[in-house]
Formats: structure tokens, C-alpha cells, sequence
């Protein structure tokens, strides 16, 4: 288990072992992806994903100036989440925008790699936009979530690559998330106190991580992450053993909706 690679830090994989670690082995290093997710509930789950995915390609061939129509027949949910795009004048953004931007960094003794739906400079004043298409959208716990602090941190740490080689100010950055089922925007400004305290954070973090390669990734107690929100995680039963589980699962589990659009590990920028 020591030589374990770690996979490059992200928002998603973060979270994932806040919460279980036991669950960040499974997923990011053995690989099993997200398995054992109940039938029944399997196809709403899927159908979120498909729609949160295609409404992503749209904004991207829009940026293109791509036709999105055949896109858009796919669903009325999806067009109803079109609309409210364009009623936002997203489809035309001012300033200098970069769409699906990519930026690698490494920190610590670990990697960082952020993916942000759009990356927008408006008089040196800059935005990473997030499309959800989730139900979920709370402002309290998207401020605390690390897509919010990794995000705001990477671009500060080395968003020099988007703005000719000057560093990005803190003060200078934006984290903005729309919802695409609320039609609401929630914003996230940085500033250099907050800066230093992710970076701090994130250091706890790959510490925990070294820790947990060498010495083993514990399971977390059943009642906690095994069934946050009211969604049991659908690798309990691989943690326990048994397939019993998976009934207690198919009780409350319930998609959330949002894609998981995990950066894979290359390139770097």
C-alpha cells in the first residue's frame, strides 16, 4: 500500500474521503467506480447524469457556435434548463472567457487539477462559473465544500497561465455556481485570509492522505457517511460482506442529479 499513487487532488475525490475513507479507496484507488446502486433507482440515477451531461456538451458546442438543437429534443426538463441559460445571457459572456478550463498545479508532495465550466475576466475582476443541474443547492454548504476553496485556491496559486503570466490576487477572485432547476446564482468572493487558510487546509488534507496510504483507509462508521443526506453509500454492502445491504439502500436512496465530471490525471498545465 505504500507505493500507492495518489490520484491528483480534486473537489469530488476531497470530499469523498472527508467523509469515508474506506469509500476514497474503493473509488479512486481500486477503481470499482460506483457499484451496486439499487435497480430501482438506477435508471432516475442515470437519467440525471445523461441530462446533466448533455446540458454541459450544450453550453460547451454553444461556445463553439455549434447548433444545440437536437440536444435540446432530448427532454423538456432540458430545455426548460436551456431557457433559463439564455435568459441569463450565459450563451453571451463579456470580457474573456475560457470554457471547460483545465488547470494541474502541483502543491505539497500531491498534485491539484481543477476543470472549470467557465473561467471569465471582466476587467481583471475574474469568475469561475459551475453549472448544477442537481437539486441540491444549498449556499451554506456550497460555500464550505471543497469545489469552492480548491477551485478559488488553484486559480490564485497559479492562474498566471490564463493572465499572461501575472498572478491572480485572492481579492480579484469569484467562485460563482448557477442552478440550472432554481435558476439562482450563488456567489463566493476570496481574499488573501481565506487563501491562506486553504492552503492549510488542503496540506491537513494530503497529510491525512500519506497517512491513511501507509497505515490503511478505515472504514467509517455505520450512520454517518455510510448513509449521508439519506443516501447510503452503495459500497456498504462490499464493506460489510453482504449483500443485505442493499435493501436498507433501496429504501432511501435518491439521485442527486449533478454529473460527476471527474478530471482524469493528465495534462497538466
Amino acid at each position: 500500500m505504500n507505493a500507492t499513487r495518489l490520484p491528483p487532488l480534486s473537489y469530488s475525490n476531497l470530499t469523498t474521503f472527508a467523509a469515508c475513507q474506506k469509500q476514497y479507496e474503493l473509488r479512486y484507488l481500486s477503481a470499482l467506480g460506483w457499484p451496486l446502486i439499487p435497480a430501482g433507482d438506477a435508471v432516475a440515477s442515470e437519467e440525471a447524469e445523461h441530462l446533466g451531461n448533455l446540458f454541459h456538451l450544450a453550453v460547451e458546442q454553444r461556445a463553439n457556435d455549434q447548433d444545440v438543437s437536437l440536444l435540446l429534443n432530448e427532454s423538456p426538463k432540458l430545455h426548460a434548463w436551456w431557457l433559463a441559460f439564455l435568459r441569463n445571457r450565459f450563451d453571451r459572456p463579456q470580457g474573456h472567457v475560457w470554457h471547460e478550463a483545465r488547470l494541474g498545479l502541483p502543491f505539497g508532495d500531491e498534485r491539484i487539477l481543477v476543470v472549470m465550466d467557465r473561467l471569465q475576466n471582466i476587467d481583471g475582476q475574474w469568475t469561475v462559473w459551475d453549472w448544477k443541474t442537481g437539486r441540491q443547492f444549498q449556499r451554506e454548504a456550497l460555500g464550505k465544500s471543497w469545489q469552492t476553496r480548491l477551485y478559488r485556491f488553484a486559480l490564485a496559486q497559479a492562474g498566471q497561465i490564463f493572465n499572461a503570466g501575472e498572478p491572480i490576487p485572492p481579492a480579484a477572485i469569484t467562485m460563482a455556481y448557477w442552478s440550472a432547476e432554481h435558476d439562482r446564482i450563488e456567489r463566493f468572493p476570496y481574499d488573501a485570509e481565506a487563501y491562506a487558510a486553504d492552503g492549510q487546509a488542503i496540506l491537513l488534507a494530503i497529510g491525512k492522505l500519506h497517512v491513511a496510504r501507509t497505515a490503511g483507509f478505515p472504514m467509517t462508521g455505520l450512520g454517518t457517511a455510510c448513509d449521508a443526506k439519506g443516501r447510503p453509500c452503495s459500497f456498504v454492502p462490499l464493506c460489510l460482506g453482504t449483500t443485505g445491504a442493499n435493501d436498507l439502500m433501496a429504501e432511501t436512496w435518491e439521485p442527486d442529479g449533478d454529473p460527476v465530471r471527474e478530471p482524469d490525471d493528465d495534462p497538466f498545465v
